[in-house]
């Protein structure tokens, strides 16, 4: 392990880990705006677009978090990257499922459907 932290080669991965984290944030902050946009129109599944924007906005800090730790050699940051990726994907995941589920239910209220 210590062979892949200190070689010089390390640049390589973690320079891809760092730019696929903040791909996921840019296209987080889209995915959020677009989930606010909805939300603030009273539409159903905004406010779960918007959560969805928000999970991958995290991870994409997350990412980017470890992929700027090993490539300066932070383990702080990559620590920080770990947990707070970790919990948050955990946090989000509940919170995604029930707005998820109550998308559901309201564009099956406003369709008619006796699911609602």
């Amino acid at each position: 392990m210590d062979d892949l932290w200190i070689s010089p080669v390390r640049h390589v991965p973690a320079t891809l880990l760092a730019a696929a984290g903040a791909w996921l944030l840019a296209t987080g902050l889209l995915l959020g705006r677009r989930g606010l946009l909805l939300a603030s129109r009273s539409e159903p599944g905004g406010n779960w677009l918007l959560m969805r924007g928000i999970r991958r906005l995290t991870q994409g800090a997350a990412l980017a978090a470890i992929g700027l730790g090993w490539t300066f050699q932070w383990p702080v940051a990559i620590a920080a990257g770990l947990l707070f990726g970790f919990e948050e994907l955990i946090e989000t995941s509940i919170a995604a499922a029930a707005l998820r589920d109550e998308a559901e239910r309201e564009s099956a209220a406003r369709a008619g459907s006796p699911r609602a």
